[in-house]
């Protein structure tokens, strides 16, 4: 994808055709990693299995979405 966006937008149509949010939580396609000493030192990072959905989402296939 170009950029930011482009997956933004496929993120929210997801949560809008099976009523899951994908970043509202740690789950098999996106999780949050301790990235320093501080508490605030967090990265968001997405799974190759996340990668995955959004390219089948993107392509117009048929997916489902299961958070375990």
């Amino acid at each position: 994808m170009p950029n930011w966006q482009a997956a933004n937008h496929l993120l929210n149509r997801i949560k809008d055709e099976k009523g899951i949010d994908l970043r509202s939580s740690d789950n098999r396609y996106h999780c949050k990693i301790k990235t320093g000493n501080k508490a605030s030192s967090m990265a968001r990072k997405w799974s190759h299995e996340g990668a995955a959905l959004l390219k089948q989402v993107q392509d117009g296939d048929e997916y489902e979405v299961s958070l375990q």
